[in-house]
């Protein structure tokens, strides 16, 4: 819905960490890596390739722009869920007007079960400064999720939801963190003009 506009070019996931992805040039390892614990110098590196489109891993293979770099003008709109927990230091360091969707936790919850998808909470737990500055409160839990069975949609999804709510939530209110409800676009699309409409 964000990119539906002629001039606009997606960008997917530059946090994803799967082997064909951009991975943040590699620095992300970790599912949710929060960039501000990462080198700075390299890791604002490769978020300024991603910017000025010099890598097509952050195209699908379906796009044209994966293979005709010429083709990666327009207006950049970067998918990245991945990316939340990072939403404050990609809005400070880019100047970014930073758009957060958010999904219903039913919803949310839902997809994961659909998709077979598990989160491996070790790797919130294996990122102190993450831990520390938003999910300390729930370090517990996140400890508990990572010794289950993983079976437990309803509690593994509430707490993947709650971990990464929290970290973004923390940041509206020292930089230009837009959160907006998915439910409400996905509704009525034509009421969307973006923040600053």
């Amino acid at each position: 819905m964000l990119a539906l506009t002629e001039d606009a070019l997606v960008a997917h996931e530059p946090f994803n960490i799967e082997p064909w992805a951009y991975a943040l040039d590699g620095l992300a390892e970790l599912w949710f890596t929060y960039a501000p614990a990462l080198p700075q110098d390299a890791a604002l590196e490769a978020f300024d390739n991603v910017l000025r489109r010099r890598t097509r891993k952050i195209f699908l293979k379906y796009q044209p722009q994966y293979w005709l770099p010429p083709l990666r003008g327009g207006r950049l709109v970067i998918k990245d869920p991945i990316s939340a927990l990072s939403s404050d230091w990609l809005a400070r360091n880019f100047a970014l007007e930073v758009v957060v969707l958010v999904r219903h936790p039913a919803a949310f919850a839902a997809s994961l079960k659909r998709l077979n998808w598990r989160h491996p909470f070790e790797h919130f737990l294996q990122q102190e400064m993450l831990m520390e500055r938003y999910l300390d409160p729930y370090r517990a839990e996140i400890s508990s999720k990572r010794r289950s069975s993983g079976s437990a949609y309803t509690a593994s999804s509430s707490a993947t939801w709650t971990a990464t709510r929290t970290g973004w939530s923390g940041n509206t209110r020292s930089c230009r963190v837009i959160p907006w409800p998915s439910s409400g676009i996905c509704a009525r699309p034509s009421d969307w003009g973006g923040p600053g409409r």
